[in-house]
């Protein structure tokens, strides 16, 4: 029998930054709405089924525009697996929230909005992450 391989190339035409932070998700979003002058609303969460029948709700606030969209997601979740904490995505495992930037633009001037939510007092640390080099890239292909 004939296999048939499917090859699938996705554009991973967008920015993200990894955010640690003790504060909680509606007070970083009303945060990061002041720094970079958008206005992130809260979400219905993303739901994940897993191969164990378990469920994962993930939550998340998000902002369009016609140029642009933010998404802010919470990486650290509340649920549990056999006892240990659940991350959406394992390898950035550091970070508490991970914002997507998605622009039509070329650069959505990137390093400004870092820079305008570097200096947010909730935001104890933030790095910009390069897509390619991230293993769960495509599960921010929301």
């Amino acid at each position: 029998m004939k296999t048939i391989k499917l090859k699938a190339e996705f554009d991973y035409n967008f920015h993200l930054l990894g955010i640690i932070t003790k504060a909680k998700e509606y007070t970083l979003s009303w945060a990061i709405n002041n720094s970079i002058g958008i206005e992130l609303q809260k979400q219905e969460d993303l739901l994940i089924d897993l191969k164990n029948a378990k469920h994962l709700s993930i939550s998340n606030y998000s902002y369009k525009n016609e140029t642009c969209a933010f998404f802010l997601i919470k990486n650290k979740l509340e649920e549990e697996i056999e006892g240990e904490q659940v991350i959406f995505a394992p390898s950035l495992r550091t970070f508490d929230y991970i914002l997507k930037i998605e622009s039509d633009n070329a650069d959505p001037s990137i390093n400004d909005i870092y820079n305008s939510i570097r200096s947010v007092s909730q935001v104890q640390s933030i790095l910009k992450l390069d897509v390619n080099k991230i293993k769960e890239k495509e599960y921010f292909l929301l």
